[in-house]
C-alpha cells in the first residue's frame, strides 16, 4: 500500500460527489446539490454539524499551521491546488473548492511532518481518499454520521 501522502498526491477529488454511500449521510446527488446551491446558497453552507465538528477541523488546521515551516511547501501547494481544479471540474463552487484546497493544505502538512492522525482526522483523509466531500458530521463524533458529498 502505498504511503498516504502517496495516496492524497493521486486522490481523485470529488470523484464520487452525488453518489450514494450506505455509510455516512450524503446531501442527494450531484444534481440535487446544484439545485440547493442555486436555490439557497446561504442555507446550503448553513453549518450542519455540532461544535465538536467544528473544533475537531479547527484543532487540525491549528497544528498544521505550526508545522509547516517543517514540510515542503511545494508539494503541501501542489496537493491543495490540485484539490481546488479537480474538484472544480466535478463541481465549479468557489467556496466549495476553496475549503476542500484548504482541507488539502492541512492534511498534506500534518502527513509530512509525520504527525500521528487521530481517528477523525484519519477518517476525514478516507473519505476525500475515495472521492467524496466530507462536509459535517451529524452528531457528536464518534457515535453520529458523517455527513459528505
Amino acid at each position: 500500500m502505498k504511503p498516504l501522502i502517496a495516496q492524497l498526491q493521486s486522490c481523485s477529488w470529488a470523484s464520487n460527489v452525488g453518489h450514494y454511500e450506505p455509510m455516512a449521510n450524503t446531501l442527494g446527488s450531484l444534481e440535487d446539490i446544484a439545485t440547493c446551491l442555486e436555490r439557497d446558497p446561504d442555507r446550503f453552507f448553513e453549518p450542519t454539524y455540532t461544535e465538536p465538528y467544528e473544533s475537531l477541523c479547527v484543532s487540525d488546521h491549528q497544528q498544521a499551521d505550526r508545522l509547516k515551516p517543517q514540510v515542503s511547501s511545494e508539494i503541501v501547494a501542489q496537493i491543495a491546488k490540485t484539490a481546488y481544479l479537480e474538484t472544480w471540474k466535478i463541481m465549479p463552487v468557489a467556496e466549495i473548492c476553496a475549503l476542500v484546497a484548504d482541507d488539502a493544505d492541512t492534511l498534506a502538512t500534518l502527513l509530512l511532518a509525520e504527525v500521528t492522525l487521530c481517528d477523525f482526522t484519519q477518517e476525514r483523509l478516507a473519505w476525500y481518499l475515495q472521492g467524496r466531500l466530507p462536509f459535517g458530521y451529524q452528531g457528536n463524533y464518534p457515535t453520529g454520521k458523517w455527513l459528505i458529498l
